[in-house]
């Protein structure tokens, strides 16, 4: 519930548009996403070069023994046969069938004395960016009589000198002089004609990339830090006791929909405790009520026992039996508001569950209810009338509840009417039911009393309580009846016009018997 005297500053924030990345998870999940993508290509660079490294040392233990094969099928052009134009047909041959890797013939110094460039490639580098290469790791290759079980051996590319490859080799004799069969796997990416490698060109970007995004990310934080801080600072005011206190909503995100809860729940809490006051108001009136109510016929009493006591010597036995008689009066009446007040504790307690049974509303009025209180209506002056429609359907309620109901009505229409007023009880069918009026040409009621009505010890004419008598429980019981019921009781009244309370109860054939 909003309480229409809170007003929420909105702190020149804009009007909320549209969801998608304006919330705050869309906000979140979106930078989560470009960081773990920037995070993942670094990551995937280093697991693809970690897993390069681990194809390259397969490679090599796959291929240990290969170099033989390819020394055979040079073998025409070797060693006595040693034909250099052949030995370079013959490689270009092994080029061809084998794009990915490079194969070198070295001296006996590691020079390279042949090469062939792949033809297919026509973009590529056609000469090493080195003319020897590293003796060391080939001699061991050569002395290995298998590959080592932690990792393998990687030696000189001639193309990418600062990249340590997997190779393999075998000595070979070009005529008298020895040298090397020295063949090196993975071609890079741009010797095999393909446009993208990965290289360390791109660090730089992941770097900058990275950056934004930290830059960004911290902005962020700080963009939500305010609203934040503002909702902290409402809930300690709240907390504190300063229940107008509200959250500024600003922007369409989850943080407003917590502010505008926040809010919802101060409007809450303040509605609640002004109840609470409300209720601690009028229970504080109640008591005071009770006070007055129950004492004035408890005083009364008491007063004229104690004169007939104290004057018994000089009252006559005619005063003596007066006074006796307002006292009985007074602790009768007392005797009355005691019950009528236990009896609406009892409702309000709702251990009274009515016992519904099928009676006649009408039998209950005319033969019972008017010839109860044709005395009263007559020691007023009033007179009291029934109207009814024909054939009025049985109802279905607790008998005894509803003479108690009809009874408070009539009395309190009786009550405050004018010597020579009507009360009337008028009884017609509608929309299944039977409807009861009991209305009154007598004092009526202000406009903003008619609310209050039917709370307890409210009597709409304070002046004139102690001359009606009214005990200021008598509608409000009626009410608690009605509701016992699941039935609602309505009250129209004008000053010097007069009153009319309406109810229904379901007759007994729309209830379904």
């Amino acid at each position: 519930m909003l309480l229409g005297n809170k007003v929420r500053l909105s702190g020149g924030c804009p009007p909320r548009t549209g969801r998608g990345l304006r919330t705050f998870y869309g906000q979140l999940l979106f930078w989560a996403t470009i960081l773990v993508g920037a995070l993942g290509l670094v990551i995937f660079r280093i697991e693809t070069e970690a897993l390069t490294k681990q194809t390259k040392i397969h490679t090599q233990r796959i291929y240990w023994n290969r170099a033989a094969v390819y020394v055979n099928e040079l073998a025409p052009a070797l060693g006595n046969n040693f034909d250099e134009a052949k030995l370079q047909q013959l490689l270009l041959r092994l080029q061809k069938m084998h794009p990915r890797d490079d194969f070198y013939v070295l001296n006996a110094d590691g020079s390279i004395r042949m090469f062939v460039p792949d033809p297919l490639v026509r973009a590529a580098p056609k000469h090493p960016k080195v003319n020897a290469v590293n003796l060391k790791p080939l001699t061991s290759f050569l002395e290995q009589p298998s590959l080592p079980r932690k990792g393998g051996i990687l030696g000189t590319d001639p193309f990418e000198p600062n990249v340590a490859k997997a190779f393999i080799a075998s000595r070979i004799f070009l005529g008298d002089a020895p040298g090397y069969l020295y063949v090196v796997f993975g071609k890079s990416g741009n010797r095999m004609g393909v446009p993208l490698a990965y290289r360390p060109w791109y660090y730089p970007w992941v770097a900058i990339i990275s950056g934004i995004i930290l830059v960004v990310g911290l902005f962020y934080i700080l963009l939500f830090r305010r609203p934040v801080r503002m909702i902290l600072t409402a809930l300690k005011q709240i907390t504190a006791g300063k229940l107008n206190e509200r959250v500024p909503i600003c922007g369409g995100n989850e943080l407003a929909e917590i502010g505008e809860n926040i809010n919802q729940m101060a409007d809450t809490i303040e509605a609640t405790v002004s109840e609470l006051r409300r209720t601690d108001r009028l229970q504080r009136e109640m008591t005071a009520a009770l006070c007055h109510d129950f004492g004035t016929p408890l005083f009364g009493a008491q007063a004229y026992l104690d004169q007939v006591i104290n004057g018994r010597t000089w009252l006559s036995a005619a005063e003596q039996e007066e006074r006796l008689s307002v006292a009985a009066r007074n602790l009768t009446k007392l005797r009355e508001l005691v019950s009528s007040f236990f009896e609406l504790s009892k409702l309000d307690s709702r251990n009274l569950t009515p016992a519904l049974e099928p009676f006649s509303v009408l039998d209950l009025v005319t033969e019972e209810l008017v010839p109860k209180l044709k005395p009263l209506a007559e020691s007023k002056h009033v007179t009291l009338r029934t109207e009814y429609d024909d054939g009025l359907p049985r109802v279905v309620g607790d008998m005894a509840l509803i003479d108690r109901a009809l009874t408070n009505l009539i009395i309190n229409a009786i009550n405050y009417n004018r010597p020579g007023g009507e009360v009337v009880i008028a009884l017609n069918k509608k929309n299944g039911k039977v409807q009861l009026e009991v209305r009154d040409d007598g004092i009526g009621m202000k406009a903003e009393d008619i609310p209050f009505v039917f709370d307890r010890f409210f009597r709409s004419d304070q002046s004139r309580s102690t001359i009606t008598g009214g005990s200021g429980l008598g509608l409000a019981i009626v009410k608690k009846i009605l509701e016992a019921h699941d039935e609602e009781i309505s009250v129209e009244s004008l000053i010097d016009k007069g009153s009319k309370f309406t109810f229904s109860l379901k007759s007994y054939s729309a209830a379904g018997n």
